[in-house]
């Protein structure tokens, strides 16, 4: 009240003036906020928190949505390519929103000019010149469309497939940016540290779009893959297992896999001989899966904003006596999956009351939990 009062007897210039001088503070604020953002990102600090991205780790520590977040590390990723601007937006002579749209478009050689020139623009001007240059750059997309083509040659000396080809603009910028933006969530190498090379995260990328496409055919014959596999390896933490009969994997991935693919498992006795074959169809019955995407909203990971692409991880695995109902599962993306089976976490307990466990023992704690869904209809108090 006492400020309120302040201010309601402040005269309209000296009013002004502290409204310029609150602008100028956030401004500088917001510029040491991405400075930050970029350094935090260079480290890959928020891998410690299992975080797919800084992205989502941002949403996770301070609650910023999914747009926002991504925004924010957009923003600061090129304001460090572009000194003058990142200058005049600290000196408050540009907005946050001319920034934006400015930082879409503008290159390094041009940094300099447009730091001065978008001065005397409106932010709709900016956003208009941004649009326009966009545009730009879909000229001609009949022609590139009608040159594209896919080859795909497997290799069998090397023992590798290998695809090469050609898309048109709109439509190759489509698929590099559905695999790109899942590939640079994926967390670092589970054995070193070290951050797996952005090329092989995308070719991981390609993979799962695939397998979770197969997951989804009807035609379960022709779209489902054969894992042979020991029983002493299926409930051992270790061991290898083949697919095809020819291609090793451990035994953790096949664990992964069996949660909710389309996958066959063959499984055979110490003397080789096959005592039992699994499931064809997913491990996870539709409506079930729709009960599951219906409680968590997405992938349960704190702060995790994925909610597509999303596998039903059994708490306990089935190897191990964990029951394909509500109680035992819970609704991972693929990156968070892939974590708590070949990357060492571990989650226990129900759902409503889930642990993460990091690989070394200690705990996650989810700083922002997702609020509880209210049914549709349902009156308060």
């Amino acid at each position: 009240m006492f400020v309120s009062m302040t201010l309601c007897d402040l005269p309209s210039l000296p009013l002004e003036d502290r409204m310029v001088d609150v602008h100028a503070r956030i401004n500088c604020s917001y510029a040491d906020l991405f400075d930050l953002i970029v350094e935090f990102e260079r480290r890959d600090a928020y891998r410690v928190d299992g975080a797919r991205s800084m992205a989502d780790w941002l949403g996770y520590r301070f609650g910023f949505s999914e747009h926002s977040s991504r925004e924010l590390c957009r923003i600061a990723r090129s304001l460090e390519f572009l000194p003058a601007i990142a200058d005049a937006f600290r000196d408050g002579f540009l907005t946050f929103d001319k920034v934006r749209w400015l930082t879409e478009f503008c290159t390094p050689s041009e940094d300099e000019s447009w730091a001065r020139d978008a001065v005397g623009l409106s932010a709709h001007q900016v956003r208009a010149f941004a649009i326009h240059r966009r545009r730009l750059a879909r000229e001609a997309a009949d022609a590139r469309f009608k040159r594209r083509y896919l080859r795909i040659v497997p290799d069998a000396e090397e023992g590798v497939v290998r695809l090469w080809g050609r898309l048109s603009d709109s439509e190759g910028m489509l698929v590099k940016r559905a695999i790109d933006r899942a590939a640079e969530h994926q967390p670092a190498d589970p054995e070193t540290g070290a951050l797996v090379a952005f090329e092989q995260r995308r070719a991981d990328d390609l993979v799962e779009l695939a397998s979770l496409s197969l997951g989804a055919d009807r035609d379960t014959d022709r779209a489902t893959v054969v894992c042979h596999v020991d029983a002493a390896v299926l409930a051992s933490e270790d061991g290898v297992a083949t697919i095809e009969g020819e291609m090793p994997v451990g035994a953790e991935t096949v664990r992964r896999l069996l949660c909710d693919g389309r996958l066959q498992a063959l499984v055979h006795a110490a003397d080789g001989q096959p005592i039992g074959v699994g499931r064809v169809t997913r491990v996870v019955p539709h409506y079930l899966r729709r009960v599951l995407v219906e409680r968590d909203g997405g992938c349960v990971w704190p702060g995790c904003a994925c909610a597509h692409w999303l596998h039903a991880h059994h708490v306990i695995h089935v190897a191990h006596g964990g029951r394909t109902d509500e109680d035992n599962l819970v609704m991972l993306c693929p990156t968070h999956h892939r974590l708590v089976h070949e990357g060492g976490w571990r989650m226990r307990g129900e759902p409503s009351a889930l642990r993460i466990v990091r690989p070394n023992g200690g705990e996650l704690h989810s700083r922002a939990p997702k609020p509880a869904r209210v049914a549709v209809g349902a009156r308060g108090p």
